[in-house]
């Protein structure tokens, strides 16, 4: 993956930036393969289509400390505090987009979960804000479930199959996290035990919700507007 060296900072064309967080030290290309539908080479977003690339931005990777010093006010040290999961800040991943809002918002939500951490505006390039607009991807937010489900669903897994705002499907302990979440809440109150690999119709029928409260990606509703 090309890492783009750009002109003197304070980096002049970048628009917006993530901060990427990952347990892996090959962080550019963990975030690359979070990046579905999007092709990134050479500084440049692509969109492949059926039998072209629509070029639609432009893009590069920075040290961490090179974001830091350009940009004092950003504070990476307060994203997802408190979060295991997400891991360490590697790096951060700057870009642009090529006057399309609606690409502006998909892009900028995907490259956000993929990242994982901060997703700062700093403000169109001809008017930079004075104090970039820091906003946290992963939070520790409920999630309603109904009981009905909780009694029914076979395990965790199945759940988090139902869910977009999951942050990981393939680390054993986030999985634990929110198995853990849930049983919380698997024996409701006025209807008994409800374990979560119970599966027999019929059982504590209800359909009242639970607030199942774990570490997930803000709703997509929400966060799309953070880009135009």
């Amino acid at each position: 993956m090309t890492d783009v060296r750009l002109p003197a900072q304070p980096f002049p064309w970048i628009r917006y930036l993530v901060e990427i967080r990952t347990h892996s030290t090959a962080h550019q290309d963990c975030f690359v393969r979070e990046l579905l539908g999007w092709e990134l080479s050479n500084g440049i977003i692509a969109r492949p289509l059926a039998g072209y690339r629509d070029e639609v931005g432009y893009y590069a990777f920075f040290e961490t400390q090179q974001i830091l010093t350009a940009f004092p006010a950003i504070e990476p040290s307060v994203v997802a505090e408190g979060c295991p999961y997400v891991g360490p800040c590697r790096g951060f991943f700057g870009w642009i987009m090529v006057d399309r809002v609606n690409d502006a918002k998909l892009f900028g939500m995907d490259a956000g979960r993929a990242g994982r951490g901060l997703v700062i505006d700093l403000g169109a390039p001809q008017a930079r804000r004075a104090t970039p607009i820091q906003r946290q991807m992963v939070a520790l937010k409920s999630r309603e479930v109904s009981i009905e489900r909780l009694g029914f669903l076979p395990d965790v897994e199945a759940v988090l199959k139902h869910s977009s705002d999951v942050l990981l499907n393939d680390d054993v302990a986030y999985l634990e996290h929110v198995r853990n979440a849930m049983q919380r809440f698997a024996q409701p109150q006025g209807h008994g035990a409800l374990p979560l690999d119970r599966r027999k119709r019929g059982v504590g029928k209800s359909f009242a919700t639970a607030p199942i409260r774990f570490w997930q990606y803000v709703d997509r509703s929400g966060a799309s507007n953070w880009f135009e």
